[in-house]
């Protein structure tokens, strides 16, 4: 059994990364970074499909991290996956990305947006993972979990919100994996 299974890590669902990559492949993302490396295997995935992408993940936790970092090492691709050991807050990495994909914590949505909207490129989009947080969106008030009720509601307003933003067009995929969201730039020839 593995360090996943035995500690309910959570992952992206095997239909949310199939649309990942879909997305990636599409939209020629070259530069991608991801809020939240877990053990890396978001990245190694993406990494291992297109071998043109430049990853850059950042994780916090130290027993993530080395997980991380050895799985990344065991796939030979530390050249293409760099790991930033700090909080998302004082990520200061250099450059523009393609696609800002985020899996970290639920309740920072909106927070992450802001923090990272400028270091979009002209054509670049959120990948926003667990939007319908397990269908719990559906019905908040009948989850008994206080803290987990608050989070659930930060993902609906964040959901409501996002649509309001005048140069960002945000798109649902309710039914895809475990609820997606991408929201991205909104091009010259839009309204």
């Amino acid at each position: 059994m593995t360090y996943r299974y035995t500690h309910e890590l959570p992952k992206l669902r095997e239909e949310g990364l199939s649309f990942l990559l879909k997305y990636c492949r599409e939209h020629d993302v070259r530069r991608l970074l991801e809020l939240g490396t877990a053990e890396a295997n978001t990245s190694i995935a993406l990494a291992r499909a297109f071998p043109e992408m430049q990853v850059d993940t950042i994780e916090r936790d130290p027993a993530m991290i080395e997980k991380a970092k050895q799985h990344i090492a065991e796939a030979g691709l530390e050249d293409r996956i760099r790991l930033f050991e700090e909080d998302i807050a004082v990520f200061d990495g250099e450059g523009k990305y393609d696609l800002i994909f985020v899996d970290a914590g639920k309740a920072h949505n909106d927070d992450y947006f802001r923090m990272f909207r400028d270091r979009l490129s002209e054509r670049g989009a959120f990948f926003f993972d667990n939007m319908v947080f397990h269908n719990m969106i559906y019905d908040p008030d009948a989850i008994e979990n206080r803290s987990t009720r608050q989070m659930v509601r930060k993902i609906v307003r964040f959901r409501e919100e996002i649509t309001c933003e005048k140069d960002f067009t945000a798109t649902f995929y309710d039914k895809i994996g475990d609820g997606i969201l991408i929201v991205s730039r909104r091009n010259e020839y839009e309204s």
